[in-house]
């Protein structure tokens, strides 16, 4: 999730891997680049704490060569700080919840789908920005 810094209109972006491969630090720099060429300006990430973050070592390199990107850490133990939790609650729970994929080839595509769908919908994404009860001001 993102929230510009002057308008503050939330937005969604997002990259669904291929079946059965889980996330791994080259996943991580190329969305950051992904994220670079979409927005304008300095970026400040919020993430959790996983190992493909700042954690690993190739993150790290990346961000030290890019300075403009600054990275923040959720508190360990703190999903519901993280609106990222509410996007993935709503579209399992509520978009999905009765959906059975006949194979996982069709099940990524129906979440891509609906995150697709998602995106447009700021007045909800907003609410999830709401529930966190983060503070999104600039120091």
């Amino acid at each position: 999730m993102t929230v510009s810094p002057k308008k503050r209109r939330p937005g969604l972006y997002f990259r669904l891997l291929p079946e059965n491969k889980g996330a791994k630090a080259v996943d991580t720099i190329s969305f950051l680049k992904q994220m670079r060429r979409s927005l304008r300006g300095p970026l400040t990430i919020c993430w959790d704490r996983s190992q493909i973050h700042d954690r690993s070592l190739l993150v790290r390199e990346w961000l030290a060569k890019h300075p403009e990107v600054e990275t923040a850490k959720f508190p360990g133990y703190a999903p519901e700080l993280n609106p990222d939790e509410y996007v993935w609650g709503h579209t399992k729970y509520a978009e999905l919840c009765n959906y059975a994929a006949p194979s996982l080839s069709e099940l990524g595509q129906t979440v891509g789908t609906t995150l697709q769908h998602l995106q447009s919908r700021r007045d909800l994404l907003q609410s999830f920005i709401n529930h966190a009860h983060l503070n999104w001001d600039s120091p």
